[in-house]
């Protein structure tokens, strides 16, 4: 927090972006000015409506949840920033960004079906039995020439995958895409994130990232 502070007083802070994890791994949350951060959020924690927990990945809510349904009225649960996740998020200019658990705003107490909620409880049970949990991922992706919208505007098909040949380990064609993988290292280095490698996968246009 004091780093945060010094960071947006000399201006190379001005937003941080408070997020959650829904059931799609995907970040949803608010930006907010940074002042306002210091002065408010970080204290007091935001509000998201608890549809965001029960849609689907076109972000439409889907009926027969009893946490919260149309019949109920959609409400609204608490974010609390869990401060010790507060980082650079060096891939976006001038911002912060801070981790929250999901919580009910009545009982204060996390909301047990909310990913980060699953993952608190999994690490206190392998604490209890004198674990230590360490984890790695390794994300697997494809690469594409085509832009978001044109590839939402042709349906997802036949869409130009970035190499034209199996790139399994091949070091020639990541040559060729390096001005996008070594962006995504550098950032999540910068962003304290530790990173091992990338590296090209069997399909065409498909990489690793290992962290």
């Amino acid at each position: 927090m004091d780093e945060l502070r010094r960071q947006v007083q000399d201006s190379a802070i001005d937003t941080v972006a408070v997020v959650f994890t829904d059931l799609y791994g995907r970040l949803l949350g608010k930006r907010y000015d940074a002042e306002h951060f210091l002065n408010d959020v970080s204290r007091h924690g935001s509000h998201a409506c608890d549809y965001l927990l029960t849609t689907d990945m076109e972000m439409e809510p889907v009926q027969g949840y009893d946490y919260t349904n149309w019949e109920r009225g959609y409400g609204d649960f608490h974010l609390l920033p869990d401060l010790q996740s507060l980082r650079v998020a060096a891939w976006l200019n001038r911002t912060a960004l801070v981790v929250c658990d999901v919580t009910d705003p009545a009982t204060h107490a996390v909301v047990p079906f909310a990913p980060r909620s699953i993952l608190r409880e999994a690490i206190a049970k392998a604490e209890s039995l004198n674990y230590w949990s360490m984890g790695a991922s390794e994300l697997e992706y494809y690469l594409f020439r085509d832009t978001y919208l044109t590839a939402n505007t042709s349906g997802y098909r036949e869409l130009q995958p970035y190499g034209h040949y199996i790139e399994d380990y091949h070091m020639l064609q990541a040559t060729r895409e390096e001005h996008f993988h070594g962006a995504v290292r550098r950032a999540l280095r910068e962003s304290g994130i530790p990173v091992e490698s990338t590296k090209g996968e069997w399909g065409k246009g498909q990489h690793e990232l290992n962290l």
